[in-house]
């Protein structure tokens, strides 16, 4: 089943792949967005065969890299050399371009041996416009088992203006000064900081933001420098203790600390005439030994004089920063 490929130097005379005004059309958005892509999510994907040893199946679709669309009609099944009794290796499937023959092309799909270690093979071809390897995913064998032990997604989608990938290492493949990627959320630029060196910086995470200024935190100590934040808010219905004390847990526990959490009255049809109010209560009871954390806080509810009140329903509207 071969794959049709458009503009390599056989473009201009395969009917199949001959280059006209709609290939054009359809072909720029992609060849012109990335170095290298594929159309969607199902597009290349790479699955274990069902009954093959060491093989893996690779999805039909739509492909580029440096210049070249490729459509795959159906599934290609690549098969992997065995490796020996209890030995480890990775090995990366790839979308393999040729443009070495007079008329360039065929585009196959193929696998490139690695090593023990999870990462691209040294091996891999990388010189666009001669022999180039565009990677699918890392496949992890073991020997003496004949299906994949993991499957690492190595693909990247890229459209109007913004790249989306799913794993870390592509960041070892896509070598562009100006790259911009965004990795399970994560926006990551690879720019040129001191000295002209190359370098990949995390440029924020989504759901994330920046603060204008930062003071002390109530736990998890000072945040580093250039950390940013996460907010979460809600509103809770709830009895307060015998002690007049309630505890807000938060949907998601911040990963490191917390920079500023309060509660507030939010709802004030629920018995007018005691006028109760909600305070933070940062210096727990004995029975509240821990009144802030990354996962919760502790708040009173009280009367007009302060007092607190026992067992009162309430409900509490809240908000806290962290990061």
């Amino acid at each position: 089943m071969s794959i049709l490929s458009t503009f390599y130097d056989t473009s201009a005379g395969t009917p199949a792949s001959l280059v006209t005004e709609v290939k054009w059309a359809k072909a720029h958005p992609h060849i012109g967005s990335s170095e290298y892509g594929v159309d969607g999510p199902g597009d290349f994907k790479v699955t274990a065969h069902p009954s093959t040893p060491y093989a893996v199946n690779v999805a039909g679709g739509k492909a580029w890299g440096h210049g070249v669309l490729d459509e795959s009609p159906g599934v290609v099944t690549v098969v992997c050399d065995a490796p020996a009794a209890g030995v480890t290796r990775w090995d990366l499937i790839t979308v393999r371009r040729d443009w070495t023959p007079l008329a360039g092309g065929p585009t196959s799909v193929t696998k490139v041996a690695g090593g023990s270690a999870k990462e691209i093979p040294a091996a891999r071809e990388n010189t666009p416009g001669t022999l180039d390897d565009q990677p699918l995913y890392l496949v992890k064998w073991v020997g003496g088992q004949t299906q994949p032990q993991d499957l690492v997604d190595l693909r990247v989608w890229a459209g109007n203006g913004g790249m989306l990938a799913k794993d870390d290492l592509v960041r070892t493949y896509l070598t562009r000064i100006g790259t911009e990627v965004n990795i399970n959320g994560a926006i990551w630029r690879l720019v040129i900081g001191a000295s002209d060196t190359v370098a990949w910086v995390k440029a924020s995470d989504i759901g994330k933001i920046p603060l204008f200024g930062v003071g002390n935190s109530l736990v998890g100590g000072a945040p580093a420098a250039g950390v940013q934040f996460l907010v979460q808010a809600g509103t809770l219905v709830a009895n307060a203790d015998n002690s007049g004390y309630a505890r807000v847990t938060f949907p998601n526990p911040f990963p490191n600390g917390v920079l500023y959490a309060n509660a507030e009255n939010g709802d004030s049809s629920i018995d007018q005439a005691i006028g109760k109010t909600i305070s933070m209560a940062m210096a727990g009871a004995p029975h509240w030994p821990q009144p802030i954390s990354t996962s919760s806080f502790v708040y009173t509810v009280q009367g007009d004089n302060g007092t607190r009140l026992p067992g009162q329903l309430h409900r509490a509207n809240w908000i806290a920063i962290g990061w």
